[in-house]
């Protein structure tokens, strides 16, 4: 039994991907409009011009599920600032044996961990593209893969289990360092997408601006340089972390012309 916290684009569309494989999955929504639409119509999903429509069960808060309801998988698919108060939610539904699989963009293990345990603590990164075109519309925008792994870097059984439960979603990988893939994304976001959300310009307006160009390799340059002083082994995830480095005073040409 799966307990899908949000339905954006995310959580609809893993969600959805894992209804249409036949599995119990369970939305909250957190959104009264998302969960009359899944309820009434259900989920549709688009990739190229194949469609699917599949009844939907959905909830607009974790208090709303049927009484004495558990789930053995716990999915954290909302935006970062939601997360922690969702697991509170969501603590007192989770099976004795069950996990908790995050799929935040960021670094939110610690204070997710301090609710649920780190023990109970899968993460797991989205490395392709995906939409949510109306409310209950998804659709996949690129190909890719999900990464997940235990945070201790081991092969257990339990990250077995879930790489072939998500595998029904699309390709699944297991890092036997997952920190390192999750502070590879974060190099990503940390520069380049916060500087889209500060500016109000679209990516390629800001890869193609010479100022902002530098802006991007300066945050860039910060993001690493911070993992490294904390410990972190880094991992390609978005693109090759070492080309985008550029140490303060070295000369900025390449990375530019990336």
């Amino acid at each position: 039994k799966i307990l899908m916290q949000g339905a954006g684009s995310v959580g609809g569309l893993v969600g959805g991907r894992l209804l249409a494989a036949g599995h119990d999955v369970t939305f909250v929504t957190g959104n009264k409009d998302i969960t009359t639409v899944l309820n009434s119509r259900g989920i549709i999903l688009r990739d190229n011009d194949v469609e699917t429509n599949m009844h939907a069960k959905a909830y607009t808060e974790v208090a709303d599920l049927p009484a004495g309801e558990h789930y053995d998988v716990v999915c954290l698919a909302m935006m970062a600032q939601h997360a922690v108060q969702s697991m509170r939610d969501s603590l007192p539904r989770l099976s004795d044996a069950g996990t908790v699989v995050t799929f935040q963009n960021g670094i939110v293990i610690d204070a997710i961990g301090e609710i649920c345990g780190l023990d109970k603590l899968v993460p797991s990164t989205l490395a392709f593209g995906m939409t949510m075109e109306a409310h209950g519309e998804y659709r996949l925008t690129t190909a890719g893969s999900i990464i997940l792994g235990e945070l201790d870097g081991t092969a257990s059984a339990r990250v077995n289990d879930l790489a072939e439960l998500f595998g029904d979603v699309l390709k699944t990988v297991i890092s036997p360092n997952i920190m390192g893939v999750l502070w590879g994304k974060l190099l990503w976001n940390a520069s380049v997408s916060a500087i889209c959300a500060v500016t109000g310009r679209k990516l390629g307006d800001i890869c193609g601006d010479p100022q902002t160009q530098g802006l991007i390799i300066r945050g860039y340059r910060e993001a690493v340089e911070t993992a490294r002083a904390l410990g972190i082994t880094l991992e390609k995830v978005v693109v090759d972390f070492n080309k985008m480095y550029v140490p303060d005073g070295s000369s900025e040409d390449s990375a530019r012309e990336l």
